[in-house]
């Protein structure tokens, strides 16, 4: 007699896959994605099968198919094979509230969006196009929709990393923000990590002091250290990194698109968490 197949919890789903548990419930309900099994007492398991359906879901909205195709596409029905550009219209409904000035729309807008696609598909697929855009309409006239935006944004995804905090993540993680002027893009970083089984700390604005705090966290246990940029870095704070990187004793990595203007930061990361991941090793 076989062994019978080990079922999880929708905390260990969102934590394998990157999609939240409203996420995850939404596709259950409206759109009928999912079947879970039910306990007793009503709480969902999901099988492996469960999770590859998931992971394949990811690919087609990573695709930028509509969520609301995707079953049929599943399923393989022909008709549903050209798919409509629906994810054009979520895009230009977020952009038509914001060059309205109507905030309230917006923030409404968005925070249904987030209950229907994980934040890397958000990104990808609004978040960062309309940052292009609006940096292609730049004029003093556009300074107020800018500012409506990135503040919008920026309070929706506060919001959100707040509720994701309330969960019983096991693993800590401190999140700093080494640029003076911060926008929205570390908190996208902190849902991730968050859905990655973190309690994360978020500290915006630490550009000195890096090594200091490396030993207090280090002493305290903490499991991860992640430094966030989105600009290049001087060199007094390069050599910071270079230093903390070297130490070893809790993993460290560097996000935001500093990741891509100095590499050599990049590759020292990659080989601290190796070290790391050897010591911790049994």
């Amino acid at each position: 007699m076989g062994s019978e197949e080990t079922l999880l919890t929708i905390g260990e789903v969102s934590e394998l896959t990157g999609v939240n548990s409203v996420t995850l419930r939404a596709w259950q309900r409206r759109y009928g994605l999912l079947k879970p099994q039910r306990t007793p007492k009503g709480h969902r398991l999901y099988t492996t099968d469960d999770v590859s359906r998931i992971r394949s879901i990811l690919v087609w909205l990573d695709k930028g198919v509509p969520v609301s195709q995707v079953k049929a596409l599943l399923e393989n029905q022909p008709e549903q094979q050209r798919v409509s550009d629906t994810s054009n219209e979520e895009f230009e409904g977020i952009k038509d509230a914001l060059m309205s000035l109507n905030a309230k729309g917006l923030t409404n807008k968005l925070l249904d969006l987030t209950k229907h696609y994980p934040i890397q598909v958000l990104s990808k697929r609004i978040f960062e196009p309309l940052d292009d855009w609006l940096s292609t309409h730049k004029s003093q006239a556009m300074k107020p929709y800018v500012s409506l935006w990135q503040t919008t944004l920026r309070n929706l995804l506060v919001h959100l990393s707040f509720e994701a905090a309330k969960g019983k993540a096991q693993k800590r993680c401190w999140l700093i923000g080494l640029d003076e002027k911060y926008g929205y893009r570390i908190y996208t970083k902190a849902l991730q990590l968050q859905l990655n089984g973190y309690s994360v700390t978020t500290l915006e604005d630490v550009n000195t002091g890096i090594t200091g705090l490396y030993a207090s966290l280090v002493d305290q246990g903490i499991d991860k250290l992640v430094m966030f940029s989105d600009q290049a870095l001087p060199t007094a704070l390069r050599k910071d990194i270079e230093d903390v990187v070297a130490k070893g004793g809790l993993v460290v990595e560097l996000a935001g698109k500093c990741v891509v203007i100095h590499p050599e930061l990049s590759s020292g990361v990659v080989e601290n968490e190796k070290q790391t991941d050897k010591g911790v090793t049994q």
